[in-house]
């Protein structure tokens, strides 16, 4: 949905030329969830928003820095403002494609985030956002299972197999300690 403010510009300077790049951005910021950052939740405008454009996210500037970080080959990310090239109708379709924040973490980013895992919605400490962005992107920890992937095995595993408790006794403490085990969708988690 674009603004009041936005079709005034359009009206005044047409869709083309320089004023081509804020037209792109109304329709990125009006996909769904794109008004907050789609990794710590933070509110956004289209003057502090930056967005990984191989991602399809919309991000804050603090999300964005780690993303950054990261390196171009896991996210390739751009400001709303200053990268006014950036914003071409393909790099908008592409986000029209993936359909907002919203969808592509319920869809694809996180798909499998267990309701335990403590994150930068719940908690803003810098060393929670990176770690959880990292293990998002980098490592991929919550994406659907490729099918393809997946060991025709443990699909065939009675449920009580999948999951089991290990009891060890620590050198230190001399007490028994439990240590709980699970394989789900063919990765291993303990």
């Amino acid at each position: 949905m674009i603004s009041t403010e936005g079709k005034r510009i359009l009206s005044q300077f047409g869709k083309n030329g320089f004023f081509c790049f804020f037209y792109n951005i109304e329709r990125i910021m009006g996909l769904p969830g794109n008004m907050c950052c789609g990794d710590c939740g933070e509110k956004l405008n289209k003057d502090i928003g930056w967005a990984s454009l191989n991602l399809g996210i919309v991000l804050c500037i603090k999300c964005a820095g780690i993303h950054r970080a990261m390196g171009t080959h896991i996210s390739k990310i751009r400001s709303f403002r200053l990268d006014t090239n950036a914003w071409t109708d393909e790099v908008v379709r592409t986000f029209e494609k993936v359909g907002g924040n919203e969808k592509v973490n319920a869809r694809v980013w996180e798909a499998l985030l267990p309701s335990y895992w403590i994150n930068p919605k719940w908690d803003k400490c810098e060393r929670i956002r990176e770690h959880f962005i990292r293990m998002k992107y980098q490592k991929k920890m919550f994406l659907p299972p490729d099918p393809a992937k997946i060991n025709p095995c443990v699909c065939k595993m009675p449920f009580q197999v999948l999951q089991g408790y290990v009891d060890w006794k620590s050198t230190d403490s001399k007490k028994w300690t439990t240590q709980q085990w699970a394989v789900l969708h063919s990765r291993f988690f303990f």
